[in-house]
C-alpha cells in the first residue's frame, strides 16, 4: 500500500484547506518515466505575505522578520510548509519533497 499518514502540527487556515477532513499523503512507486522518483515535473510551493498597512508599518519601522511573520500569521497567510502540505495532500508533490525544501 502506498498510502501513509503523518501527524501534522501545522495549522492550515480553513479557507486554504477546503475539502480536507483528514489528510493522507501518497508515496509514488516510481517507474522508468519518472526515474523512480514517484512523480515527474516540478511544482512550486510558495510563501507570500500580502502587503497591507500593518505589514508596511512594521517594515518601515525595520522590525525583524519574526515580528513581521507573526503579524502575517494573524492574517492567515500560508507558510511555505503549509502550502507544501496542501499540495502533497492533493497528490501534486510528495511529503518527502515538501519536508526537504522547508526544513531549516
Amino acid at each position: 500500500d502506498n498510502i501513509f499518514k503523518i501527524m501534522v502540527r501545522e495549522k492550515i487556515p480553513l479557507q486554504n484547506a477546503k475539502g480536507f477532513s483528514e489528510i493522507a499523503f501518497f508515496k509514488g512507486k516510481g517507474c522508468d518515466r519518472c526515474s523512480n522518483t514517484g512523480y515527474k515535473g516540478r511544482i512550486g510551493i510558495y510563501e507570500l505575505i500580502e502587503m497591507d498597512d500593518d505589514i508596511q508599518i512594521l517594515i518601515s519601522e525595520r522590525k525583524d522578520a519574526d515580528t513581521i511573520a507573526k503579524k502575517a500569521l494573524e492574517k492567515e497567510y500560508l507558510t511555505m510548509l503549509q502550502d507544501g502540505l496542501i499540495k502533497a495532500a492533493q497528490g501534486l508533490t510528495t511529503i518527502e519533497e515538501v519536508l526537504r525544501v522547508t526544513q531549516e
